[in-house]
């Protein structure tokens, strides 16, 4: 974090003597850790930072500064890790006649290095997931790699950090953008103090409730429900170097061999003509996956395409938010390889009745209809037909030999067909409806 703290850490000594002992926190070591904990929902960001700092026995100043970054000053807070019963962190100020700057005041009874951790909110750090898929040549299993892509627009940058990304909504009152970016409410140089702007307690207690949900040591992945949010918390393996105005692409998680099921649905009347290819999986161990929730992101298909191993690009498509056990169904696309064309074969009404004036208020419909389904692909497809009727009234009646329709509401059949490879089959069903005046 060299813009925060090489640049702006001085440890200041207070004692008898009539002058200050300065020591310059900038030729230390690297700090011993940094942790990310990037929630990606509501721009926020818990950073805590260890670092070894000198101390003197008796009274000692910290002086911080966050100039150029989004930290929101009102979340810093420090403590030391050891020795905690002889050390105490009296306060932090913000003084009126330095700007974007603070001063922790430190009593201690012992002398020398001692390790510290720093915490604070921060914006400007976002994370998005993304999944690159394989189909093998039968497509009955699919590797799948998931990944995220972090991007620090921060104003810090953060060296040797350990990457924790949150999936969740927490219902904070403010962006902490916004709260990092708005005017000092402890006083500038040039105007008298302010009091504290309406609500700012309130905010703080906000976050101290985020960060006190985040601040266990968890052992990922895992599942955490609090009182005001549930999500889900997981760790990317090793330390990684995050500079500002930089992204970059961190691995989550690899399956080999997750079984997956293709289908196709021909419904004209949402979907268009073409069927739709789908390709599902669950998010379980028999699946190869389970281990975590599957983050919302784009998927990258692809398959392949010989013996070689060469591949294909097939399609994009948008993964939903999966929890653990959860079903993925991602839509492919239209197919050109699997065929449906249902054709109206004959209609005929009869049936009328006729209101006092005359007219006619009712009547009955017979239509036929005959689809046909060809599969030109080298591998057995199943696809679902989708027929939707109008009206309240109505029965439907499948042709010999043709396979039995399910009702999916009052509104909407369908009909499951296994094809083979390169296979053609055709199946009918005659509609009767009545439209108008009920007649008995």
């Amino acid at each position: 974090m060299k813009k925060i703290f090489a640049a702006f850490l001085t440890l200041f000594i207070l004692g008898s003597a009539p002058a200050f002992a300065r020591v310059d926190i900038a030729t230390l070591p690297r700090p011993d850790g940094v942790e990310l904990i990037i929630y990606n929902g509501a721009d926020l960001t818990l950073v805590r930072e260890t670092r070894e700092i000198v101390l003197e026995k008796g009274a000692n100043t910290l002086r911080f500064s966050w100039a150029g970054t989004l930290i929101d000053p009102t979340s810093l807070e420090l403590r030391p890790l050891a020795m905690g019963d002889k050390i105490w962190v009296q306060s932090l100020e913000y003084p009126p006649n330095l700007k974007d700057m603070g001063l922790w005041r430190i009593e201690s009874q012992v002398q020398g290095p001692v390790a510290f951790e720093v915490s604070y909110f921060t914006s400007g750090l976002s994370w998005r997931a993304f999944y690159e898929a394989t189909l093998a040549q039968n497509e009955k299993t699919m590797s799948l790699d998931g990944f995220v892509r972090v991007e620090n627009r921060s104003g810090a940058d953060f060296v040797d950090a350990k990457v924790r990304l949150v999936v969740g909504r927490i219902n904070l009152l403010d962006r902490i953008a916004d709260l990092a970016r708005r005017s000092s409410p402890y006083g500038r140089p040039d105007a008298p103090v302010a009091p504290a702007p309406a609500g700012l307690a309130e905010r703080r207690e906000m976050m101290m409730m985020a960060k006190s949900a985040m601040d266990a040591e968890y052992a990922p992945p895992a599942i955490e429900v609090q009182g005001f949010s549930e999500y889900f918390l997981y760790t990317i393996e090793g330390k990684h170097n995050l500079q500002n105005n930089w992204g970059q692409r961190l691995s989550v998680f690899s399956a080999p061999a997750a079984p997956v099921v293709n289908d196709y649905q021909h419904d004209d009347e949402r979907l268009g003509a073409a069927p739709m290819r789908f390709l599902s999986f669950i998010n379980d161990k028999a699946h190869s996956l389970g281990q975590n929730p599957l983050p919302e992101g784009e998927l990258r298909l692809f398959g392949v395409r010989d013996e070689l191993g060469r591949l294909s690009f097939l399609a994009r498509s948008k993964l939903s938010y999966s929890p653990v056990g959860g079903k993925v169904r991602l839509l492919i696309g239209p197919a050109q390889d699997v065929l449906v064309e249902v054709s109206l074969m004959d209609f005929s009404s009869d049936n009328y009745s006729f209101n006092k004036e005359g007219d006619i208020s009712g009547w009955s419909e017979t239509k036929r209809y005959e689809a046909r389904i060809q599969n030109t692909r080298p591998l057995p497809v199943s696809v679902e037909v989708i027929r939707r009727i109008q009206g309240e009234a109505w029965s439907i009646k499948d042709a010999q030999k043709s396979p039995v329709h399910q009702i999916v509401d009052k509104n909407t059949v369908r009909y499951i067909l296994n094809l083979a490879a390169n296979q053609a089959l055709t199946f009918g069903y005659t509609l009767s409806t009545r439209h108008g005046e009920q007649v008995d």
